[in-house]
C-alpha cells in the first residue's frame, strides 16, 4: 500500500520569504527583551545530545547556537556513539568551555544507548533534548527558564518548531502547536522539539528504551505525560530542525521502521494506563489510529425528531444498543449516552456510531463529535476553534475531501474546546450535571455552550475523524444570540482557544500565519 504523508505548511517562495522574515524578526525582538529583562533565577539546564558521525559544520553550528543563548546557566553533554570513527578532533576545540562535556565510545551505540550515557551525567534540574545537527534560537533557554521561574512546578515543557534547510538559509514548515492535547499526542508525536523535562520526572520514568529505537522519543514522552502533573506549551519557535534526506524532518518515508516503533510504543502506553486498545497504521503516514475495545455495550439514546428518516444511517453505525427519543423529551432518555443527530444527515461511514461510543467510554471524555462532510463531498467540520468575531469556526470547512489539513489535524483524533451538534455524543451524566442546554440559545451556539460547560466540569471534548457523516446543510447559528454567548463566555474567548496557536490567524482563515509576530 502506498502511504500518504502529513501535509505540512508548504509555502511558496513568497510566503516562505515572509515566514523567514517573521521568525527572524521574532528572534531579534526576543533577544532584545532578554537583554533588558534579566531573570532572577539560576536554574541549570542539562542539554543532552547524542552524536553519530555528525558533519563537523553542523556540529559547530549547533554548539555555536547553544553558546549564544541569552540564558547562560547550562551544561552541554555530548555523547559520541560513532565508535572508532569518532569526532575526537572536531570536539577538541571546545575543551576550553568547561560547560561542555564529551563522552566517547569505542563501539557504535544506538540512539537510546547513546542518549542514556549522557543522561547519566546530568546535574541540572531540567534536561533539554536536542539532535546533533539542529539549531536552538538564542532565546530558547531563556523562555524555558522564564516559564519555570513563573511556575516552578512545571514537569515538562514543549515548544513550537520549524524546519531548516541543509545550508541554513531557509526556514520553512513551521509547526505551531496547541496546548497539551493528550488525544492528539496519541495520534501523533506532536511534541517533537523542543522538549524539556524535569530531572525528577526523568528519574521517575527511567531512561530511553532501545526497544523503541526510531520512536524512542515518542515512547519517552508518553511515559512522561503518564506521570507529569504540569505540562506547559511555549507558543514560540524555539527549535530549528534541519531537514535532510536521512532524517524524519526530511520526510517520514525515510524511516518506516520509526512509524512501526511508534505504534508499539503507543500500545505499551495504553497497557500501562489499563486501556484495552488496538493501534493501526493508516495510509496517512505518521498518524496512528486507535480502536478502543468496549467491555460493555451501553444504551445510546438517539435524540432526533425524525427517526424514520435516519434509520439507514443509524443501522450503518454497527451498534445495536440504542433507542430513539424526541428532543423535547431528552429528560426521559434512558441511555448512558445521548446522541444528538441532525435530520439532514443522508449517509455515514460504516461503524461510525460504534466508533463514537468506543471513544465516549474512555475516562474523562464527556463529548465526542464526528467528522462532517457536505453533500458535495467538501469537508465541513473537523472540530471547532473559538474566538474572533464569529466566535465559533469550523475546522476544515470547505476543504477538499482528500485534504488532511495543517499537520494532519483533520484526520487526527484530538481534543477541542467544542465540536458541532450536527452529530454529537454526550455522556448523559455529564449532560445532566451541567444542567443540559441553555434555553436562551439555539442551534450551534447551544451545542457549543454545552461543550464549554462540560469542559468546565472537568471533562474533555473529543473529535473523532473515523466517525464520518454526510449532511445536506450545516446547523444554523443565530446571530442575535451571539451577544449573550459572548458575555457568558467572555473570559474563555478573551484568553484564546488553548487548542489553537496564538501565532495563527483566526479571522482570515484558520491555520494561516499572523502578519506580525505576537508580542
Amino acid at each position: 500500500m502506498q502511504r500518504k504523508y502529513i501535509k505540512k505548511v508548504i509555502l511558496d517562495k513568497k510566503e516562505e520569504a515572509r515566514y523567514k522574515k517573521w521568525v527572524l524578526d521574532q528572534e531579534r525582538k526576543e533577544v532584545e527583551y532578554c537583554k533588558n529583562n534579566k531573570l532572577q533565577t539560576d536554574i541549570l539546564f542539562s542539554i543532552v545530545i547524542p552524536l553519530f558521525r555528525t558533519p563537523e559544520k553542523f556540529l559547530d553550528e549547533l554548539i555555536d547556537s547553544i553558546q549564544k543563548q541569552t540564558y547562560d546557566n547550562w551544561e552541554l553533554i555530548l555523547s559520541d556513539g560513532s565508535g572508532n570513527n569518532g569526532l575526537e578532533e572536531c570536539l577538541k576545540k571546545y575543551e576550553s568551555d568547561k560547560r561542555i562535556k564529551v563522552l566517547k565510545s569505542e563501539k557504535v551505540l544506538n540512539i537510546s544507548e547513546n542518549t542514556n550515557r549522557a543522561l547519566e551525567l546530568v546535574k541540572g534540574e531540567y534536561i533539554v533534548f536536542a539532535d546533533h545537527d539542529d539549531l536552538l534560537p538564542p532565546h530558547a533557554l531563556y523562555q524555558c527558564a522564564k516559564a519555570i521561574y513563573e511556575n516552578e512546578s512545571l514537569d515538562l515543557i514543549y515548544s513550537d518548531e520549524d524546519k531548516l534547510s541543509m545550508n541554513g538559509t531557509r526556514y520553512f514548515q513551521p509547526h505551531f502547536k496547541p496546548d497539551f492535547n493528550l488525544e492528539l499526542l496519541r495520534s501523533m508525536n506532536y511534541f517533537c522539539h523542543l522538549v524539556v523535562v524535569k530531572k525528577e520526572l526523568q528519574q521517575a520514568v527511567g531512561m530511553l528504551n532501545p526497544e523503541y529505537n526510531g520512536a524512542q522519543d515518542y515512547d519517552f514522552v508518553l511515559r512522561c505525560v503518564e506521570q507529569a502533573k504540569y505540562i506547559y506549551h511555549i507558543p514560540e519557535v524555539l527549535y530549528h530542525w534541519r531537514s535532510h534526506s536521512g532524517s524524519i524532518a526530511g520526510g517520514g518515508e525515510n524511516k518506516e521502521y520509526a512509524f512501526e516503533a511508534g505504534r508499539k510504543a503507543l500500545l505499551a502506553h495504553y497497557e500501562r494506563c489499563g486501556i484495552r486498545a488496538e493501534v493501526g497504521k493508516d495510509d496517512i503516514f505518521g498518524i496512528y489510529h486507535t480502536e478502543y475495545l468496549l467491555q460493555e455495550h451501553p444504551l445510546v439514546s438517539i435524540i432526533t425528531d425524525n427517526s424514520e428518516k435516519l434509520k439507514n444511517v443509524v443501522e450503518n453505525g454497527l451498534y445495536k444498543e440504542y433507542e430513539y427519543v424526541e428532543k423535547e423529551n431528552v429528560g426521559k432518555a434512558n441511555g448512558k449516552y445521548l446522541l444528538f443527530l441532525e435530520e439532514g444527515i443522508e449517509k455515514a461511514k460504516s461503524g461510525w456510531l460504534k466508533k463514537m461510543v468506543e471513544d465516549g467510554a474512555q475516562n474523562e471524555i464527556g463529548v465526542v463529535g464526528a467528522k462532517v462532510m457536505e453533500k458535495t463531498g467538501k469537508q465541513l467540520h473537523a472540530g471547532m476553534i473559538l474566538g474572533g468575531k464569529g466566535m465559533i469556526h469550523y475546522v476544515a470547512e470547505k476543504s477538499d475531501i482528500n485534504d488532511v489539513g495543517y499537520m494532519g489535524r483533520y484526520v487526527c483524533t484530538q481534543e477541542y474546546s467544542a465540536v458541532s451538534g450536527m452529530c454529537m455524543l454526550v455522556e448523559r451524566q455529564c449532560f445532566e450535571a451541567v444542567g443540559g442546554f441553555d434555553d436562551e440559545l439555539t442551534g450551534e451556539l447551544q451545542y457549543t455552550d454545552l461543550c464549554l460547560k462540560i469542559r468546565g466540569a472537568g471533562y474533555k471534548v473529543m473529535y473523532e475523524p473515523g466517525a464520518k457523516i454526510y449532511i445536506k446543510k450545516s446547523i444554523h447559528q443565530n446571530l442575535s444570540e451571539e451577544q449573550y454567548f459572548s458575555k457568558r463566555w467572555h473570559n474563555v474567548l478573551e484568553q484564546g482557544d488553548m487548542y489553537y496557536n496564538k501565532n495563527l490567524e483566526i479571522e482570515d482563515g484558520l491555520y494561516v500565519l499572523k502578519k506580525e509576530p505576537r508580542n
